[in-house]
């Protein structure tokens, strides 16, 4: 546990170091990591600590709108050449001072020459290995030069030094490595969103850069930017308790498995803290649409939601809804076979499907069995929140969820979520009470799923109790847990 507690004062300074963040016109975010990361600055900074946003200057996210709206005062900009490992590299720093529903935060936009900004999109490049590792160096050489007060007047513009730094996730997997080659100590701490994701460099490149790696990063010939993550920062936080749990008993996903037995060495340092969510935008979205979260309300409004969706117009329709990535870890192969069977089945089920990804073509197939009763819908904020709305049940039947945000949003809007019994879906519903878990095998087998989603969608009658639900994952419980850790 990081020891920083400081008699006189009870505020911190903290760098939170992200690849993506929500806002900015969608530039600085491709799922929940942007959310999640928003939202723990929001409510840090709501609380009075001083909070700094490291993101990379991706398409000129600088000059989005979003951040034009939300501008505070001046901006600070510094265009540096500095030596990161074997070269010098042309580094620039942009700080926005930024003010959000009330709440400041100050925003450092990194680039390193160009290899952000000319870019339309934070991943998917075959450079991203380099651009990552540099982004990790050039935020340890800003904390230097600030530290031995070579930027005149940066030190300022940050409001100081940091008391801790946060990071998220491998693509700030090798902060740590990098604070410890230039000899600064600094209490660190990492969320840890989804450890099926990784960057790979193999050590004949990363030397280019950089010579004689530690081994504690090495793997198979490459330096494993999660490896990082493990071994360099003082606190490990899976972002739910059940997550920490599956991570360190190795009842995961097959790549985060890997790293089982190199998270048991670091158990005492591994603690689980729910995720948080805002749920401002969501109050605001009720009292605009007139939503009513309670059954009979849903069904007042069911001709309208089928409407929009594209559905038939059944007043006595069941609707399900399916929110997130249409990808394998979310258990999209194994939901198409079982609503195949259910749709057929049940005449008065209706599927809504809010989602992009790999797997868009099989709810495609669905809805060209089922036509008039599946909506196959782009993922889309706004949408997403009517679809769960609309719905008599959220479904979730993910592998493996190391959080979750989509449940908490369901419940927020009266729909109970029946879904797999891992990470973050074990912690956010009660089982019986706001929802149904079961469980998923791991193998990717679907008997589970079907035989008791059938169960639960026929046997399902929730009225008022979901409103018990309300409160789950309240971005200020997180904020509340995570000081109190690194406090």
């Amino acid at each position: 546990m990081l020891n920083i507690s400081r008699p006189d004062r009870r505020l911190f300074k903290l760098w939170v170091c992200s690849s993506e963040f929500k806002g900015f016109d969608g530039r600085l975010e491709t799922g929940g990591l942007s959310l999640a990361v928003r939202d723990l600055a929001r409510s840090l900074a709501g609380r009075g600590h001083d909070v700094s946003v490291f993101l990379p200057r991706v398409n000129r996210v600088s000059d989005s709108q979003y951040l034009n709206s939300i501008r505070v005062g001046e901006s600070s900009h510094v265009d540096l050449q500095i030596q990161l490992g074997s070269g010098k590299r042309n580094v620039s720093f942009e700080i926005v001072n930024a003010k959000i529903d009330g709440t400041n935060l100050r925003f450092c936009f990194t680039d390193i020459d160009q290899l952000f900004s000319s870019r339309e999109k934070l991943y998917g490049y075959g450079d991203d290995a380099k651009r990552y590792l540099l982004f990790n160096a050039a935020i340890a050489k800003f904390y230097q030069k600030i530290q031995t007060d070579q930027m005149s007047g940066m030190e300022t513009a940050m409001g100081g030094l940091p008391d801790v730094i946060h990071g998220n996730d491998w693509q700030t997997g090798l902060l740590p490595y990098f604070l410890n080659k230039l000899g600064i100590r600094v209490p660190t701490s990492s969320s840890i969103h989804n450890l099926e994701y990784s960057s790979f460099m193999s050590v004949r490149d990363f030397e280019h850069f950089f010579p004689s790696p530690h081994t504690s990063l090495i793997v198979k010939g490459h330096i494993d930017f999660i490896r990082g993550l493990i071994t360099g920062y003082n606190d490990l936080v899976p972002v739910s308790p059940k997550y920490a749990e599956e991570l360190l008993t190795g009842n995961t996903s097959p790549h985060a498995r890997t790293y089982t037995s190199l998270l048991q060495q670091r158990e005492n340092d591994v603690v689980g803290i729910l995720n948080g969510y805002d749920y401002g935008a969501v109050e605001r979205f009720i009292d605009i649409n007139k939503i009513d979260i309670i059954p009979e309300g849903k069904k007042s409004r069911r001709i309208e939601f089928q409407k929009i969706f594209g559905l038939d117009q059944d007043s006595e329709a069941q609707i399900i809804t399916f929110p997130g990535r249409l990808s394998g870890q979310k258990g999209v192969l194994e939901m198409v076979v079982a609503m195949e069977r259910l749709l057929a089945e049940e005449q008065e089920l209706q599927f809504i499907v809010v989602g992009s990804g790999e797997l868009k073509d099989k709810i495609g197939h669905l809805k060209e069995l089922f036509p008039g009763r599946v909506s196959l819908n782009d993922f889309d904020p706004h949408k997403e929140m009517l679809a769960l709305a609309a719905a008599k049940f959220c479904l979730m039947p993910s592998i493996f969820e190391p959080c979750g945000l989509a449940q908490m949003l369901a419940l927020r809007l009266g729909t109970p979520v029946i879904g797999s019994d891992t990470g973050g879906l074990s912690t956010t519903i009660e089982d019986g009470k706001t929802g149904f878990l079961f469980e998923m095998k791991k193998d990717h087998q679907t008997d589970g799923f079907d035989r008791e989603g059938r169960i639960r969608i026929n046997a399902l009658h929730i009225q008022r109790t979901v409103l018990r639900a309300m409160g789950v994952g309240d971005a200020r419980y997180q904020t509340k847990i995570f000081m109190g850790r690194i406090g």
